[in-house]
C-alpha cells in the first residue's frame, strides 16, 4: 500500500521543526533530504562530503540553532540557508578554501580556491 504524501504550507513545516518531535524530524529529513543531497552533489562535492555534509546539516536542523527569520520566506530557504552554514563550517573545518555561490539555474556552485 502506497503512502500518502502529507503536504504542509510553510508555517506548518516551520511549526514541525519548533516542537522537536522526531516524527516531524524524519517527515522533514525524509522530504528535504533528496534535495539537497542533490545540491550537494551537483556541486561537484563528493559522496563522502555531501553525505557528511547532509548529516551536519540535519544535526544543525534537529538543535534547532538557526532562528526562523522573515527574511527566509520559505521554508526551502531555511533550510538552504542551514546547508550552505554547514558546507562552509565542513569546509573551514577540513582546512579547504572556497568560494560558494549559486547559479542561474538554482544550482549550487561550490569552486575549491586551494587545488
Amino acid at each position: 500500500m502506497a503512502h500518502k504524501q502529507i503536504k504542509y504550507s510553510d508555517q506548518e513545516l516551520f511549526l514541525l521543526i519548533k516542537n522537536c518531535q522526531r516524527n516531524n524530524f524524519n517527515y522533514i529529513y525524509d522530504s528535504y533530504s533528496p534535495l539537497l543531497y542533490g545540491l550537494l552533489v551537483g556541486a561537484g562535492l563528493s559522496k563522502s562530503y555531501s553525505c557528511e555534509i547532509l548529516e551536519q546539516t540535519f544535526v544543525n536542523i534537529w538543535k534547532n540553532d538557526t532562528p526562523i527569520c522573515v527574511s527566509d520566506k520559505t521554508f526551502t530557504n531555511w533550510i538552504i540557508k542551514i546547508l550552505l552554514r554547514s558546507v562552509r563550517e565542513y569546509l573551514t573545518s577540513n582546512d579547504r578554501k572556497f568560494k560558494i555561490s549559486f547559479v542561474k539555474s538554482g544550482a549550487l556552485s561550490i569552486e575549491f580556491l586551494d587545488v
